[in-house]
Parts: structure tokens; sequence; C-alpha cells
């Protein structure tokens, strides 16, 4: 199925973009019923790719159009929960019981040989390997690691922790990471290794997202409002103190020298030390932050159920 043979719709600025003088927020993708954002990727300046529960949409802000590409246009699954793009520039997708490639034309489905209800999270190694999270529960995590289009799987009996797997990450050392209720797994190459104890002694746990970008450094959070830097090469995790004020965190990213946290409603910013909360942030009631990262000239990505929000830089 060739993108060009979607349905086309053409958005105004009016249509697109309800932008907000005081809070430099504007929407970019507004959702309509099963669209909410799950993940957002910048592939050029001002165009965007995003998974959304009922399909993936194409966004270019400066041609003002959409994109928008469904199970009947080719693409197989549906409750697409993350986007990414290998070194190849191949664009992967991952959602119920399905993970998807697109090469430019068209859309291939990944034979999977064994049954997951969920591929939660997936990024690429510097080798072009795509690594997958999902599982059947809490008692059935599994990684699949894709090579020419085949899957070889891990799971507990690989040393996987038996958990749900909330977020996973390929460091610039080709380490893969995993975030659970139980800590972090780590593979480097050769097996499965837990790391479950802080500097200090604190004990890691209920780990909701990851992030590398703009440092070598790993960013953590919990969902007990903590902040957490990991080395990858001496594999050292270290808390961020203070804390900031959000009582439970599902999303960080970084960008220069600022450190973003997220709850499901709320922002927060480290910036030379000092947290701030972001009253303005324009989330109305019953809304929920899904997804957060960064453009490439430092705007905040904003993937909710309500849909894309870009939050340009103060």
């Amino acid at each position: 199925m060739r993108v060009t043979s979607c349905a086309l719709f053409v958005l105004t600025a009016f249509q697109a973009l309800a932008a907000s003088a005081q809070s430099h927020e504007y929407y970019a993708f507004r959702a309509r019923g099963e669209q909410a954002v799950s993940s957002v990727l910048e592939v050029a300046p001002d165009i965007y790719w995003i998974a959304t529960f009922d399909g993936i949409a194409r966004i270019d802000l400066a041609g003002d159009s959409l994109f928008f590409i469904k199970p009947d246009d080719g693409v197989q699954g549906h409750g697409f929960t993350d986007i990414a793009m290998d070194p190849k520039g191949h664009l992967w997708t991952t959602g119920r019981n399905a993970l998807v490639r697109f090469d430019g034309e068209r859309w291939y489905q990944i034979p999977l040989t064994r049954v997951t209800d969920l591929l939660v999270g997936i990024d690429s190694d510097s080798n072009g390997n795509i690594w997958v999270a999902g599982g059947l529960g809490k008692l059935s995590p599994l990684i699949l690691k894709v090579s020419e289009l085949r899957a070889t799987h891990f799971d507990v009996e690989t040393g996987l922790i038996q958990d749900w797997i909330a977020a996973l990450l390929v460091d610039h050392l080709d380490q893969v990471w995993t975030a659970t209720e139980f800590g972090l797994n780590l593979f480097d190459g050769q097996a499965w290794r837990t790391v479950e104890i802080a500097e200090g002694g604190k004990r890691l746990s209920n780990i909701t997202d990851l992030w590398q970008g703009g440092s070598t450094q790993v960013l953590a959070v919990s969902r007990f409002g903590e902040v957490f830097q990991i080395d990858p090469e001496s594999r050292t995790v270290k808390e961020i103190k203070p804390k900031p004020s959000l009582e439970s965190l599902y999303h960080v990213a970084r960008f220069d020298d600022e450190i973003w946290v997220g709850s499901k409603q709320s922002l927060a910013r480290l910036k030379h030390g000092l947290w701030k909360t972001i009253p303005e942030f324009n989330m109305a009631p019953g809304e929920e932050l899904l997804d957060m990262s960064f453009s490439h000239d430092g705007r905040l990505l904003l993937g909710t159920t309500a849909g894309l929000i870009i939050r340009d830089r103060e």
C-alpha cells in the first residue's frame, strides 16, 4: 500500500493549530474517536509520524496536510502503541499482536511465532536489529529481536523479570534496557541481568519510562515520582534530587540541559538544578498524557488522548 493512495485530509492552520500565546502550545493533530496519540516520531523538520489506537498518521505541518493509514489500507493489527525508525530509514510500529514495517512504499507484517497480547515498546540498535517489548500479561513478558525480518524471542526462561514491561530502550552501547515494577532488565549482548539497587542502597521499583537523548546517560522515572540517571558503561544508577513535586511519573525526556517529566496530566522541568511545575500545561479534565519526546529544535512533543500537542521552547 503506497502512502500516496491513502486518504489525504487538508487541514487549514485554523483547523490544525489551536495556538495559545500564553502557554506556547498548539494542537498539531486533533484526535477523533480512537485516535489517541500513543507515540510521536519526528522524521524531518515539521514532519511527524504518530501511532494512534486507530491507525498510523503522517503529519506535515509546513504543508498543512495529514495522511491517515488505517488497517483497511494495509496496516495489519490495531491499538498501535509505539513507532520508531531503523538506521536504514524504515518505519516500524507496534500494536496489539502486531509488528509492522514500512519501507516507504509498502507495509509488511512481521510474522510472530508466539502470540502476544500487546507490543508496547520498540527501538533499534546500530546493527539495524529491532528490539520490541510485549507479552501476554504480567506473568509472560516477551522481548523480540528482529533481524532480517525474522524474530528471536526472549522470556523469563532467558532471564527477563517476570512482570509487565513498561518501556524499552537501546542505549548508545547497544545494550537493551527494559523498565518493570521490580527494577530494570539489561541485555548486554550475552545475557539478561537485573538492576535492582541504586546508589545508597535504594531499591528500584515501579519504573515507568526510559530515555536517552542529549546525553550518554539514560534517564528513568518511577510511579513514586523518582527520577534516576543511569550510566550505561558502569551500569550504576543514581537518583536525581530533589524530586519534582509530581507524585507519579510516567514520562521522561531530555533536551540540552533540561530534563522534563510528566504525570498523566502534568509536566515538570529540571533546569539549573531546580524543578519547575508547568501550571499552564493545557490538558482538559479527563485527558491523559501518553507520550513525550522532543523535536530537533527543542519543541516538546506530547502525545495525548486528545491528539498531538507541540509546546514551543520558552
